[in-house]
């Protein structure tokens, strides 16, 4: 008997090794494990369409899968296409982002159109963000009146990891009832839609597929992936995952560095 038929997996520094690649071993272990049964959501911070090429490689079109983007923020059904949930920052918060950006010497980037919006093509993070997502640098000296207008998901401060951090409290207050303000890692302090979460997205989906929680297995190494990880029938921490992400697992699997997802599910499938 399969224990769990439902699979919720973070990708970076989890299904993914550091270089951002997926090993042969994991995308085969997942294409055998959906063969019999399972159903795969990848559940990311990154936009939609910086992890289509990961979806498409693990044949999520196919078998059924979603990809659950922005953290929550957008989901789509990888048979169809079809964007089933979809939720987008106000136009009114623009001023603040860039008021915000100047106060913290920091960059700002976005993802619309399968392009990175951003104040900046050679920050090093930035170019990293394109490179994982496969996504072109869009860049501008103007970067509220070059989104004005676009439907946007969520935006993101790139900076030194001290101020983002010394900044995070004051960017949560000024924001309070109206976005979402996190650091996801260590040079990204993120904007998202009001209550945008990793588990409010994997809630929401699980609801519209007709999934229950108990039946799914959940795997990330953040504490973004923290609400998702509680929410799971069994919650999985990497090997790589900090202590605080250990704590509020129901197991933890070897790194990602060492194929930690693809390593567990084998012994289930």
């Amino acid at each position: 008997m399969i224990p769990f038929n439902f699979l919720a997996v973070d990708l970076d520094g989890t299904l993914l090794r550091n270089d951002s690649s997926i090993s042969d071993f994991s995308a085969d272990t997942l294409i055998h494990a959906q063969k019999n049964g399972l159903k795969v959501a990848i559940c990311t911070g990154r936009p939609t369409d910086g992890a289509r090429h990961i979806a498409q490689r693990i044949r999520l079109h196919e078998f059924g899968g979603y990809i659950v983007g922005y953290n929550g923020g957008e989901i789509i059904e990888c048979a169809t296409g079809n964007v089933v949930r979809d939720l987008i920052l106000p136009d009114g918060v623009l001023p603040q982002v860039v008021e915000f950006a100047r106060q913290m010497n920091a960059e700002i980037m976005t993802f619309c159109n399968r392009h990175i919006i951003s104040t900046s093509d050679s920050h090093p993070v930035i170019i990293r963000s394109s490179r994982r997502n496969r996504m072109d640098i869009t860049t501008t000296d103007n970067w509220r009146k070059e989104v004005e207008g676009l439907k946007l998901h969520k935006c993101m401060f790139v900076g030194e990891p001290e101020i983002l951090r010394a900044n995070e409290r004051k960017v949560k207050d000024m924001f309070d009832g109206v976005l979402s303000a996190f650091c996801s890692e260590p040079h990204f302090l993120e904007l998202n839609p009001l209550g945008v979460n990793k588990g409010d997205g994997l809630r929401w989906l699980l609801n519209y597929a007709d999934v229950d929680p108990a039946s799914v297995i959940a795997f990330g190494d953040t504490p973004s992936d923290i609400p998702m990880i509680r929410m799971a029938g069994k919650g999985v921490a990497m090997g790589n995952a900090p202590q605080a992400v250990k704590d509020v697992a129901d197991a933890v699997a070897l790194s990602n560095e060492e194929d930690g997802v693809a390593q567990m599910l084998q012994s289930m499938y």
